[in-house]
């Protein structure tokens, strides 16, 4: 059996995702020998379940129809990355099915250095292929005081990280030109992300500073080709939200659970400090700035009921702010990480109500073809 028998890549990349990947015998050696393929660089969580140290591991695949697909490692997974005279493939080896595969290219980026002499790569990082992405910054108060969400990993992954913990806007600015200039076009937007500040309006300050950065360096040099995309925490203080308009194209804020208990047991630290009400009151305004379509609730499916987070899309597709799933996996480090794996008919469930709300409200994913833990472009393109 081969890539000619598959029904749905949709279908199969919420399999990978709910299973995860292992390596078959021989893989991490012939991977480490292509030079030209990228390695997996934790700017902020991880998502293998072991720790290989500095060993080339992939990060994210593409199966033969371009669906991007996270490379998260799962030793006990019955899916198998490998590679053959003929190339990488993936196998299931419930059915000893074959699936073509490719692996992202190493950016020629990642050999240079920055002005400040930092390499290239502990500034940015190339996600999904096709997104330049900055993190900043490297650390969340949460972690100091016990009250991360219960699936997140970047208090451990930033001991064993070499990113920088806070992205200058000047660095940032420097890496999309550098990128330009080595890469061509391969990048077709920025995106912002990072760890929260004890001062919600002064993280969203600094964030926002970062992002009119990205947006000059855009239109000055690259003649606005690309688009500005920011992952942030809201302030408290709406009116700092503003001077977003006409610096992002598309903001996204994580309330990663939807049900009111769950979403304060497992993010107790935004449930503490910020709320889940002030929460609900900031994807308004954010639209009333932005306009309907162009925010994002960030939700993880896979630790509430299925019902819960389809109760949310629609919701907030009434009020114009578009659902985007990232699927659940145990991070190493983080409290859940033997909580189990969601189940792909509960995913599948989730995305096939998805696509309507897309089809209805005209929605598109926050970072189309790039989001390899996320089934937001299935979504779009109605795969499910």
């Amino acid at each position: 059996m081969s890539d000619s028998d598959v029904l749905s890549y949709a279908e199969l990349k919420v399999d990978v995702l709910c299973n995860g990947v292992a390596y078959a015998e021989g893989f991490l050696p012939a991977y480490a020998a292509r030079p030209d393929w990228i390695g997996k660089r934790r700017a902020y969580g991880n998502s293998d379940l072991a720790q290989f140290g500095t060993t080339k591991v992939p990060q994210e695949f593409r199966l033969k129809d371009g669906t991007i697909c996270s490379a998260n490692f799962v030793p006990s997974s019955p899916y198998q990355l490998s590679i053959s005279e003929e190339g990488p493939y993936l196998l299931d080896t419930r059915k000893d099915t074959a699936f073509q595969i490719r692996f992202p290219l190493e950016p020629k980026a990642y050999a240079f250095d920055l002005s400040n002499g930092r390499p290239f790569k502990e500034v940015a990082t190339y996600y999904g292929e096709t997104t330049l992405g900055f993190f900043n910054p490297g650390h969340c108060y949460y972690f100091d005081e016990g009250t991360q969400c219960r699936f997140c990993s970047l208090g451990p992954a930033r001991e064993e990280t070499d990113h920088v913990m806070k992205v200058l806007p000047g660095l940032a600015q420097e890496a999309v030109r550098l990128s330009a200039e080595l890469d061509g076009d391969r990048v077709v937007r920025t995106l912002i992300n990072g760890g929260n500040a004890r001062n919600y309006d002064r993280g969203f300050g600094n964030q926002t500073r970062l992002a009119v950065a990205l947006a000059e360096v855009n239109r000055e040099f690259l003649g606005g080709r690309l688009t500005n995309h920011l992952i942030a925490m809201p302030p408290k203080d709406f009116e700092l939200m503003k001077p977003l308009h006409g610096v992002v194209d598309r903001l996204a804020m994580s309330l990663e659970i939807y049900d009111p208990e769950l979403f304060a047991e497992i993010c107790p630290g935004k449930h503490r400090d910020f709320g889940r009400d002030r929460f609900l009151d900031a994807y308004s305004a954010a639209v009333g700035v932005l306009g309907p379509g162009r925010v994002y609730v960030g939700l993880v499916a896979g630790l509430e009921p299925v019902e819960s987070v389809v109760e949310a899309m629609w919701r907030f597709g009434e009020q114009g702010v578009v659902p985007a799933i990232a699927v659940f996996h145990p991070g190493r480090g983080s409290i859940f990480e033997t909580y189990p794996r969601p189940r792909p008919e509960d995913i599948l469930a989730i995305g096939r109500e998805m696509q309507k709300v897309y089809r209805k409200f005209d929605f598109t994913a926050f970072i189309e073809s790039s989001g390899r833990n996320s089934i937001d472009t299935e979504a779009q393109r109605y795969a499910f």
